[in-house]
């Protein structure tokens, strides 16, 4: 999905506080990239979005949500990696 450059400033500034909250609550491995990826990936898959809708996406992440789609994403790759290694070895 895209986002224009001035919802993209917003969104920056609303991720950056959105980080601050989990660290505040001891998950100080969460980062902006991490939040962004997820929302772009994740949530934000059809267009268009408002202003209010990203706001509300953004307040409202749980720590849960972050963590399954980490754990989704780590699954992923290790697939992606282990078919590699696979291709890699017949070669």
């Amino acid at each position: 999905m895209k986002i224009n450059k001035e919802l993209l400033d917003q969104l920056d500034f609303l991720l950056v506080c959105k980080v601050h909250d989990f660290h505040t609550a001891g998950y100080e491995d969460v980062t902006k990239d991490i939040l962004k990826n997820y929302l772009m990936t994740s949530k934000w898959k059809t267009a268009p979005l408002f202003l209010h809708e990203i706001t509300a996406d953004v307040l409202n992440l749980s720590y849960g949500e972050v963590i399954d789609y980490l754990r989704l994403e780590n699954i992923f790759h290790a697939k992606e990696e282990s078919l590699y290694q696979i291709f890699s070895n017949l070669i």
